[in-house]
């Protein structure tokens, strides 16, 4: 299939492109909720955030949009994310998260997710439209594979030359969750740290508690930003400030206590939603899953090795 047919980029900003999938039917809430990926083309380098789920080759679709040479960050580990990671040379990702990305217990490309060539192909015709699933070839689907991978932390700068993104730290949904701060176009692109579903429920999550310290974190950034662009969602910046008051209410016992179940785990939601939408009752655009044996922070132990 043509690059131009699997995938489709939208403009969003000069020369800063939203990707996703043009093949695909994700459905939309409460079945597959579309996903998103980035390309930001600087004077030096064209920065890639995130990579999808690595269906079809994301690289060679890019090199459509700019002829610079391209380097990923993961805004985390989780395979909706990272999984088109493997056509590319480098990728970039927060040290916390980096255990998972390579580590025995790594759920890459998470549970559910396919994690050979074959399988993540048959998945993609599983997602394609009718159109489509005759199209695809099996040669444009790469299994995850060793690759380089080097950490960042709160505060490092992507310098593209003529603009600069930092890197800010909102571990919550993951350990590692980055959102990134493009001042020029005065956006950040969050990726999963914050949404209608931001789900820190997982084994891998941080605690709630911890996760509202970094959510403050980065409500300090608050005058810089008009839009969040997200992996699956495009919000106004009043999401951070209503997940700084819903995570208030979770550690004063006072949220809705939604029971749900999310991934084949049963969890909680802190705010009741709008029946068969994301949207919450009241209008908010926050909530959070969670786990009410996991509020508080935990004393830091030693590594046991």
């Amino acid at each position: 299939m043509a690059y131009n047919e699997m995938f489709k980029a939208t403009e969003i900003f000069p020369r800063t492109w939203q990707i996703t999938y043009a093949f695909a039917d994700f459905g939309g809430y409460p079945k597959m909720n579309p996903v998103f990926c980035y390309l930001l083309d600087g004077d030096e380098y064209a920065l890639v955030i995130d990579t999808m789920y690595g269906y079809g080759n994301l690289r060679a679709f890019c090199e459509t949009l700019t002829d610079k040479p391209m380097k990923v960050v993961n805004t985390h580990f989780h395979g909706d994310h990272i999984g088109g990671n493997y056509h590319f040379d480098v990728a970039y990702i927060h040290w916390r998260d980096l255990p998972y990305f390579y580590g025995k217990n790594n759920p890459m490309p998470g549970p559910g997710f396919p994690k050979t060539q074959e399988a993540i192909f048959e998945r993609a015709k599983s997602h394609a439209l009718p159109e489509y699933a005759d199209k695809l070839d099996i040669n444009d689907f790469k299994a995850p594979e060793p690759m380089e991978v080097y950490t960042i932390e709160d505060g490092d700068i992507f310098d593209l030359g003529d603009r600069q993104i930092e890197v800010i730290w909102v571990g919550g949904h993951s350990p590692g969750c980055i959102a990134l701060l493009d001042r020029k176009n005065r956006c950040a692109f969050t990726g999963d740290c914050c949404n209608s579903n931001t789900l820190c429920s997982g084994a891998n999550a941080l605690p709630v508690e911890e996760y509202l310290e970094n959510l403050l974190h980065f409500w300090t950034f608050r005058d810089e930003i008009d839009i969040t662009y997200g992996g699956h969602q495009v919000l106004p910046p009043r999401v951070i400030e209503e997940g700084i008051e819903l995570c208030g209410r979770i550690l004063a016992g006072t949220d809705d206590k939604v029971e749900a179940e999310s991934f084949g785990r049963k969890t909680i939601y802190g705010a009741a939603r709008v029946p068969g939408k994301l949207e919450m009752v009241g209008g908010k655009v926050f909530n959070i899953a969670y786990d009410p044996k996991r509020l508080h922070k935990e004393p830091k132990r030693p590594q046991k090795i």
